[in-house]
């Protein structure tokens, strides 16, 4: 959310959550918002912050020829971003804003890239990119124009990043324990703007924006879990919100690390709920595997059971679960 298989799951349009481990494109950025310009998506990433974990899906290939097929695919992008003096006196404006942005963005100039993406007029994909830009810098104003722009003018993004052979992808941070990788699309801009509202410390805008996402597809983890927090966190002991997270992970497996952290969230609502026999079954269910878990979940999962535990009376469990914190520590 690692042995070295290759699996993806896609859980909404342009937002996937990556299930095997392996190295990182080329990127910059560090915590909350990251940007990234593969080459054809040879690869996407997607990590556990704090642990030094990353999940990679990368796209196997069979043979040298398709190896060479994917070089001088790689060659002719990068021949595209790097123009001569006569291809860009025809290229038009805009695009060349893009294209310098985009050159700005493989040399690690954040600041640079954004002011050239701001002045791409007219294009959602310059608008996306330079939106997790300005909100990698805490520009919030300006990454929510940006990013508001391209959700609405969703039916055209990507056309001009394949033109170019570029495919940015942005990371963010859904919670500590969890971080998705988000292509250019509808969805990634209007998780963006959830983002930027969390910030702010606009939960209500957070959560409308969320719902909208929820539309386009009710099954995405991702959006669920990030519901989720928002809702306990916004009204942590109100029982509306407690049953809207029982309602969001309804039928959830521990398939992953967030289905596992939807699973802890599930077991808070249901104590608020005063359910503890329901809550100590989700916290079981998130503990129940702990290969490719991030100890700080297992940790939390662990805590928020042995507090279960003794509102149930089993005090020895209890007692069982918090010596094994302490072990873990």
């Amino acid at each position: 959310m690692g042995l070295r298989f290759f699996r993806r799951v896609q859980v909404a349009p342009g937002i996937r959550l990556n299930l095997s481990r392996s190295g990182v494109s080329p990127s910059f950025g560090v915590r909350g918002a990251r940007l990234t310009l593969g080459r054809s998506g040879l690869r996407t990433t997607a990590g556990l912050p704090g642990t030094g974990i990353h999940y990679t899906t990368v796209h196997k290939r069979s043979g040298s020829r398709r190896t060479t097929g994917t070089r001088k695919r790689a060659d002719a992008a990068r021949a595209k971003l790097h123009q001569g003096y006569f291809a860009r006196l025809t290229t038009p404006k805009h695009e060349r804003a893009f294209i310098d942005g985009c050159r700005a963005c493989v040399a690690g100039r954040e600041d640079e890239a954004l002011a050239h993406f701001a002045r791409a007029d007219g294009q959602p994909d310059a608008a996306f990119m330079g939106g997790y830009l300005a909100l990698k810098a805490r520009k919030f104003d300006q990454a929510e124009r940006m990013l508001r722009y391209a959700a609405e003018e969703h039916r055209r993004l990507g056309a001009l990043a394949r033109k170019y052979g570029v495919r940015p992808r942005a990371e963010l941070l859904i919670i500590p324990q969890v971080r998705a990788s988000v292509e250019l699309g509808r969805a990634g801009a209007v998780l963006g703007l959830a983002e930027i509202h969390q910030l702010r410390g606009e939960l209500r805008e957070a959560i409308a924006d969320l719902e909208k996402l929820r539309k386009l597809d009710p099954t995405c983890v991702l959006v669920r879990l990030s519901l989720a927090e928002l809702l306990l966190e916004h009204k942590p002991d109100d029982t509306s919100s407690a049953r809207r997270v029982v309602a969001l992970s309804d039928g959830v497996q521990n398939e992953s690390e967030a289905h596992a952290a939807l699973l802890v969230f599930r077991g808070r609502a249901l104590c608020t709920l005063g359910r503890p026999v329901l809550a100590r079954d989700a916290l079981t269910a998130a503990l129940r595997r702990t290969r490719d878990r991030s100890p700080a979940l297992l940790r939390e999962a662990r805590a928020e059971r042995a507090k279960v535990y003794e509102a149930l009376g089993n005090h020895a469990r209890a007692r069982a679960d918090r010596e094994r914190l302490r072990g873990d520590a």
